[in-house]
C-alpha cells in the first residue's frame, strides 16, 4: 500500500467498532508451515546509510537475539522513483549491492535461523517499464476493450491483467528465479487487491490464479515456501464491506496483514493520530476506525476484543500478521509514545504474528519517507543511538512468547470480571496458561479477573502459582478471583502454574 491519502483522510472520522458477524472453519495447518513462534521484521534497505545488503547482513545477530525469525525486504528490483514502480523484476537495483551480496545476505540470515521474503509487486505497470514496453497486451481491458489504469488511483499506472496466462507464467518465473538463484524463502505479496473498477470489468481478474500457480511452482523447490499477503482477500478494502468477503488468499498465504483489526495509522500531533481503514472504495475518501483504534484510545472492553477475534473469518487455519506501524504509516513512538509498549505487548500475545517495522524496536520517530503528516525526509534510521531499553523490552516480550506455546497457538478467553476498563484475556494451550492484562487508560487501574480454575485442571478454590513472566517473580494464589493493578498505560503477562 502507498500512503498518498493517509495524511489527508485520517485526521477526522467517527469512531466505529466493526465486528464481522460470520466465522469460518478451516483445515488443519502443519505447525511447521509458519514460524509463528517469532516475529516478522519489515525492512527497507534505504533505512541504512549506504542502503546495502551488507549492512542488513551485519544486523542479523542482533535481529536473531531480538526474536526475529522472518525478514521481508521492501522491493529491491530496478525501479523508477518509488520502490513500488518496478522497471524490471529480474534486475536488482545496483544501489543495494551485487547479486553476490544478496546471496550472502540470505546465507547469513539462514545461519541465524532467519528466513528471507522479498516483496512481489504484480498489480500495476507504468511507462518505461519492461512489461509496458515489451508486453502492452498484458494491460487489463474493460468490457468495451479499453485499457484500464490502476484502480482506484489511476495516476499510479496501468492495471496488469493477472489472469492472463502469460502474466502468470512471467511472475512464476520471477518467483522461481529468486528462490533458485538466491535461496529466498518466499514472498510478501504487495497489494493483491483487485486493481480494476468492477463497474467496467464484469469478469473476475483477481490475483487468485496467479498466486495458486506461483505457490505450486515454488513449493516444488521449497515445500515450506512462505507467502505473507498484504490483505486477506481480493476485494477486502476496495469492495462492499457489507459482503464480509471470505479471506480467499488464505488458500495460498500462511499469513496476511490484519488491516481490518489494525488499520492504517495516521494523523498529526495537532489533531491526533488514529488507526483506521477505508470504508468502501478509497476513491470516496471515507475512513472508519478499527478495533485497535478503540483499544489505543482506552475505549474497548475485553469482551469486544475477544468476540471480534473469535468471530473474525480465517480459512485453512492460517494466521494474521499484526502491526502497530509499518512503512505506510507514522511511527508509533511519534504518535503513541505512552502506549507504545502496551501496544507491542498486545500484538505479541494476542492470536497472530507480530510485525516489527525496522527501527520501531529502537523508538525511531523518523518517518519512512513514504508519507505521514510530516514532510518526507531521509528514511535512514539511527541504529547507534536508538532506545536500547525499548529494544530489550521487545526482546523480553518475544522471549516470553517463544517460551509459552499458549501465546502462539493457544485459545483465547475473556476473563475480565469487574473493575476498571482493561483488556484482559487468557491464552491456553494444553497445560500452558498465560494471563495478559493491558491498560490504555491515563490513570492507574484495578481489575478483578475470573480465573477458570476448573478448565485449568484445578479444583474450585484450588491453589496455584502466579508467575510474572517479565520480572520472573512468583507468588502463590488461591480462588478464582485475581486482582490485577496496573499503572497508567501498564500491562502484565502472567503465567498460571
Amino acid at each position: 500500500m502507498r500512503r498518498t491519502l493517509i495524511s489527508t483522510v485520517l485526521v477526522s472520522f467517527g469512531l466505529l467498532f466493526h465486528v464481522v458477524a460470520e466465522s469460518f472453519c478451516g483445515e488443519s495447518q502443519p505447525e511447521n508451515q509458519w514460524p509463528a513462534v517469532g516475529a516478522l521484521y519489515e525492512v527497507n534497505l534505504d533505512y541504512f546509510p549506504n542502503h546495502s545488503f551488507r549492512e542488513l547482513g551485519e544486523m542479523m545477530p542482533r535481529l536473531a537475539a531480538l526474536g526475529v525469525n522472518v525478514i521481508y525486504l521492501l522491493p529491491i528490483s530496478e525501479t523508477m522513483g518509488s520502490q513500488y514502480l518496478v522497471r524490471d523484476h529480474f534486475k536488482i537495483d545496483s544501489r543495494y549491492g551485487s547479486l553476490g551480496d544478496l546471496k550472502q545476505l540470505v546465507r547469513t540470515a539462514h545461519q541465524q535461523g532467519i528466513r528471507i521474503l522479498l516483496d512481489l509487486v504484480t498489480s500495476l505497470v507504468f511507462e518505461g517499464s519492461y512489461i509496458f514496453k515489451h508486453h502492452p497486451d498484458w494491460t487489463l481491458k474493460d468490457d468495451a476493450g479499453v485499457k484500464q489504469r490502476f484502480y482506484p488511483f489511476p495516476d499510479w499506472g496501468w492495471s496488469t491483467d493477472c489472469t492472463n496466462p502469460e502474466v502468470i507464467e512471467y511472475f512464476t518465473r520471477v518467483g522461481r528465479y529468486y528462490m533458485e538463484e538466491f535461496d529466498v524463502d518466499g514472498w510478501r505479496i504487495d497489494s493483491p487487491l483487485n486493481n480494476y473498477d468492477p463497474k467496467k470489468v464484469s469478469t473476475d481478474h483477481s490475483r487468485l490464479p496467479l498466486l495458486r500457480a506461483l505457490k505450486a511452482a515454488l513449493k516444488q523447490i521449497k515445500p515450506d515456501t512462505l507467502f505473507v499477503s498484504e490483505v486477506s482477500g481480493p476485494t477486502l478494502l476496495w469492495g462492499d464491506d457489507d459482503n464480509h468477503e471470505a479471506p480467499l488468499f488464505d488458500e495460498m498465504c500462511e499469513a496476511s496483514y490484519h488491516y481490518e483489526f489494525c488499520g492504517f495509522m495516521g494523523g498529526n500531533k495537532k489533531d491526533g493520530f488514529h488507526y483506521a481503514t477505508m470504508e468502501g472504495s478509497p476513491a470516496n475518501g471515507k475512513m472508519k476506525a478499527t478495533p485497535l483504534e478503540k483499544i489505543v484510545q482506552g475505549e474497548a472492553t475485553s469482551e469486544e476484543f475477544v468476540q471480534y477475534l473469535k468471530q473474525f473469518p480465517i480459512l485453512h487455519n492460517r494466521t494474521r500478521a499484526l502491526f502497530i506501524e509499518n512503512h505506510d504509516t507514522e511511527r508509533v513512538s511519534w504518535a503513541f509514545p505512552k502506549q507504545h509498549r502496551a501496544l507491542f505487548a498486545l500484538i505479541a500475545t494476542m492470536p497472530g504474528v507480530p510485525v516489527i517495522h525496522a527501527g520501531q524496536e529502537l523508538g525511531s520517530t523518523q518517518p519512512s519517507g513514504h508519507g505521514g503528516d510530516r514532510k518526507a525526509g531521509t528514511a535512514v534510521v539511527n541504529w547507534k543511538k536508538g532506545d536500547r531499553q525499548l529494544e530489550a523490552f521487545y526482546s523480553q516480550i518475544l522471549r516470553v512468547r517463544r517460551e509459552n506455546p499458549a501465546l502462539f497457538r493457544g485459545e483465547l478467553l475473556d476473563v475480565w470480571k469487574s473493575g476498571d476498563r482493561t483488556i484482559t484475556y487468557l491464552r491456553r494451550h494444553e497445560d500452558n496458561a498465560v494471563l495478559v492484562a493491558l491498560s490504555f487508560q491515563d490513570k492507574p487501574t484495578r481489575t478483578v479477573v475470573a480465573i477458570p480454575t476448573r478448565q485449568l485442571g484445578s479444583k474450585a478454590g484450588g491453589k496455584y502459582q502466579v508467575r510474572d513472566l517479565l520480572s520472573r517473580s512468583t507468588v502463590p494464589h488461591s480462588g478464582e478471583d485475581l486482582t490485577v493493578e496496573l499503572p497508567p498505560y501498564g500491562f502484565r503477562v502472567l503465567g498460571l502454574e
